[in-house]
């Protein structure tokens, strides 16, 4: 997956917060990390080289935030605004797709000739979203895991990491959720990685974090993520409609959703949504599922006002985000609040109540 190491002879993945230590006392120290690499293999890694060769860190929770991709893979580049950007791809599972060494990218781009273009035009429209002209980042590395089935995304500062099938990219409502998982790791390295809730502004590492915001995080970015590939001009808007219905269909088939209200999906994440059992959608809610639709009424209220959910989305940027505050409930309701003075009381409401928000 995303978050575990993988290593054969064609590739290593490692997602470094799964594998280094901790230092005790070291945390904001630089860090510096060498790699002994198999002949004709090369290091895709967000880090700064150093000039013996390695990398380096500006302490560790850089160090663990960077995903580390070796292989004798190929890389393509391209820019958006003035930032330049890495693609890389492995290909498992299938050796006509990999070709020698799981290298998948000549594979990748021949059948899909548009698919960087069609990124980078899903990148330009996050900048937009956000009402900026440059990424957050000032080098940003894509990881692509190209596997027979598969399906999954981790943001880093600098990076995203995902996971698709490929007989799903075959598709067209595949190509499009392809494209929807891209705009939402990408998206996230304004929303969480850099606009993120108070209590992740630094994390702690040794104890359980109890995050009321996760709906926020989660549930906002994966509302834009359908958005943003229709903004990109890459798909028609009438797929909108598709993709809002079938969240409001599972969200309505969800009994869990009168049982746990979004804050507590959100603050009960670590014991529940990613420890589900089989009768888990009877008792709970996925912030990731539960947030979107709510982001669905907050956008739509706040139009109804004159404004927007992206207009709140880019004043938290602004206020909070770029300055590397953390945010918590009471920064979100005066925004919320400040573009539409209702949403005061009808926000904690929405996030409190376990009856169904009205559309």
């Amino acid at each position: 997956t995303v978050r575990t190491a993988h290593l054969d002879q064609d590739h290593g993945f490692l997602p470094l917060a799964a594998v280094v230590l901790e230092v005790e006392g070291e945390r904001w120290s630089p860090h510096r990390l060498g790699l002994d690499l198999p002949e004709g293999w090369q290091c895709f890694l967000p880090l700064n080289r150093h000039d013996d060769g390695g990398y380096v860190a500006r302490d560790f929770d850089a160090l663990i935030d960077a995903p580390l991709e070796v292989g004798p893979h190929t890389v393509q580049t391209f820019q958006v605004g003035d930032v330049p950007h890495r693609w890389v791809t492995w290909a498992g599972g299938r050796s006509e797709v990999g070709g020698e060494g799981g290298d998948g990218q000549a594979w990748l781009l021949d059948r899909w000739p548009n698919l960087l273009a069609d990124v980078r035009a899903v990148a330009e429209a996050c900048c937009r979203l956000m009402g900026v002209e440059r990424p957050a980042s000032s080098d940003y590395l894509f990881v692509l895991h190209l596997l027979d089935e598969g399906y999954g995304g981790l943001e880093h500062d600098n990076a995203s990491v995902l996971v698709y099938g490929r007989s799903a990219l075959e598709t067209a409502d595949g190509y499009r959720r392809f494209l929807q998982l891209v705009a939402h790791e990408y998206l996230h390295q304004w929303n969480v990685r850099r606009l993120r809730p108070r209590e992740l502004a630094p994390i702690d590492y040794h104890r359980p974090q109890l995050v009321p915001g996760l709906w926020f995080a989660e549930g906002v970015t994966s509302y834009f993520d359908q958005l943003l590939p229709i903004a990109a001009g890459l798909c028609e808007p009438v797929t909108l409609w598709q993709d809002l219905g079938e969240d409001l269909s599972r969200f309505r088939l969800t009994p869990g959703r009168q049982v746990q209200c979004l804050r507590d999906s959100s603050m009960e994440a670590w014991v529940k949504l990613y420890r589900a059992d089989a009768y888990a959608p009877d008792s709970q809610i996925s912030y990731y599922l539960k947030g979107a639709v709510l982001a669905l009424v907050l956008d739509l209220h706040l139009r109804r006002q004159g404004q927007a959910l992206a207009t709140v989305l880019r004043d938290l940027w602004q206020r909070l985000g770029r300055w590397g505050r953390g945010y918590g409930d009471d920064d979100l309701i005066s925004a919320f609040s400040a573009a539409a003075p209702d949403l005061e009381g009808l926000l904690p409401q929405w996030l409190t109540n376990l009856s169904d928000p009205d559309l």
